[in-house]
């Protein structure tokens, strides 16, 4: 809310009334001020007096919810849980953010482990994927992997998510991580 009204200086006589808004200020300084109000850093009240007239202008404290940390969750699922031999399985890893601030930069990754030895080739590789985005608070990102089922067995996947985390703009930021529970598939002949 941004109000400007005129007023009277005491002992003098009032010309007319009304909302006049502020004439003659230092633009930049009346830009700086707004900022720090929107930015919520200062409450900001300014007077200007010119002849007879007292203008002020005056902006409210804005409350913002104070974020101090992230939260966020993994999904991690697989096209088919029970593929045969040859087939494609991709493996979706999707992260959420369930707190106040964006994530910056995810970077997935993905490893399994065998039952039997070699029954999962990637295709192609590597197993790092990183977005190039910001997940917004509320949002969510995925990523995807191509893999190969090459032998009969079991395999059990696993998938991390690291961020960064801007608690403020330029900062501070730190790096923040997410790990998916892992998820198991049986590969038939």
């Amino acid at each position: 809310m941004l109000t400007a009204t005129r007023g009277h200086r005491s002992g003098e006589s009032q010309n007319g009334g009304g909302d006049l808004g502020i004439p003659r200020l230092n633009r930049a300084l009346l830009v700086g001020l707004t900022l720090l109000a929107c930015a919520g850093l200062a409450r900001v009240a300014v007077s200007a007096v010119q002849g007879n007239a007292l203008y002020q202008l005056s902006l409210p404290l804005l409350q913002r919810p104070e974020c101090r940390t992230h939260t966020a969750s993994m999904v991690l699922s697989v096209t088919k849980t029970e593929p045969r031999v040859g087939e494609a399985i991709t493996v979706t890893v999707q992260l959420n953010n369930e707190g106040c601030v964006a994530l910056g930069l995810p970077l997935y990754r993905l490893w399994w482990e065998n039952a039997e030895p070699g029954s999962i080739s990637s295709s192609p590789p590597p197993l790092e994927i990183v977005h190039y985005l910001a997940v917004p608070p509320g949002g969510y990102d995925e990523a995807e992997f191509v893999l190969r089922a090459v032998a009969a067995g079991e395999a059990t996947f696993y998938a991390s998510t690291s961020f960064e985390v801007h608690l403020g703009y330029p900062g501070p930021a730190y790096w923040g991580a997410c790990t998916a529970p892992p998820l198991t598939i049986a590969i038939q002949p």
